[in-house]
């Protein structure tokens, strides 16, 4: 294993993992398919007051630096063609590294991104989550910045007194009671509990935490709206479930499991028609 990543890294600077991935393909007599995955991509710089990098997003300008050099190395590929080559249905055209852009959570800022793919004839995969689809629902992640970018230093002493599950309390227990601590490491140790908590309880601690302290989400994240969605370059960008309520599918009983992925389809096809065919759990 430390050799394969010492291997991996000599590759990586040395710029020779293009040649490797052919001689995967060759050795396994298959073609090599990469996935990139997407989340924010804003126009702007990122804001650090957003709690984790993927939240804080790159801005439109790296992401199409990006682009052009997965397009040095890389065929893009629509989904159907991932599926085929993927399954062995089909060859690839040429020896040529394959590729599929993905983009998660239906961000409303991946408009202008999908726009752009489709100028150039670039195609892609957004995934949306269908409960937060025309609602005020926002991810759990974002709600916790939210709280703590709008805590006092009183608010956050009442609630290290207050009645708080085993694990948050844990993570909490590492900082002085008189908040001596930046909300920055506060927050930044809390998102690993709220991440592993069963949805119910977190979701209900958040809103708690909100009213208590009377919060209102204020930091500009949202997903596209349905009649957004509509409007994507369909010949470009491809739809897939992102499940119902975005929870991690470990986390949830079978039958809860189930449904979610039962219903997001549901409500993909309803909504816009098209037949869904992926999911990015």
């Amino acid at each position: 294993m430390i050799f394969k990543k010492l291997f991996a890294l000599v590759a990586h600077f040395c710029f020779l993992w293009p040649l490797i991935y052919r001689l995967l393909g060759w050795v396994q007599g298959k073609p090599v398919l990469i996935v990139f995955t997407f989340h924010r991509v804003i126009s702007s710089g990122g804001n650090e007051k957003f709690l984790q990098g993927f939240v804080r997003g790159i801005t439109l300008y790296d992401f199409e630096q990006q682009i052009e050099h997965i397009l040095k190395f890389f065929h893009i590929i629509d989904l159907e063609t991932f599926y085929d080559l993927a399954d062995g249905s089909s060859r690839p055209n040429g020896n040529h590294p394959m590729a599929l852009l993905t983009f998660d959570d239906a961000d409303s800022g991946h408009k202008e991104v999908f726009a752009r793919l489709a100028s150039r004839r670039i195609p892609g995969v957004t995934f949306v989550p269908t409960g937060f689809i025309d609602s005020d629902r926002r991810f759990y992640h974002l709600r916790l910045t939210n709280i703590c970018n709008h805590l006092t230093d009183d608010q956050w002493q009442e609630i290290m007194r207050s009645k708080i599950p085993p694990e948050v309390r844990s993570a909490l227990d590492q900082f002085d009671p008189h908040f001596a601590q930046s909300i920055q490491d506060v927050r930044t140790c809390l998102i690993a509990p709220f991440y592993e908590m069963k949805p119910p309880l977190r979701d209900g601690l958040l809103s708690e935490w909100e009213r208590n302290a009377d919060i209102t989400y204020d930091l500009g994240i949202g997903c596209m709206s349905w009649a957004d969605i509509n409007r994507l370059p369909g010949q470009w960008i491809a739809l897939g479930s992102h499940t119902v309520n975005h929870n991690r599918l470990t986390l949830l009983d079978r039958s809860t499991a189930l449904a979610d992925l039962r219903e997001s389809r549901l409500i993909l096809e309803k909504e816009t028609g098209k037949t869904v065919t992926s999911i990015c759990y």
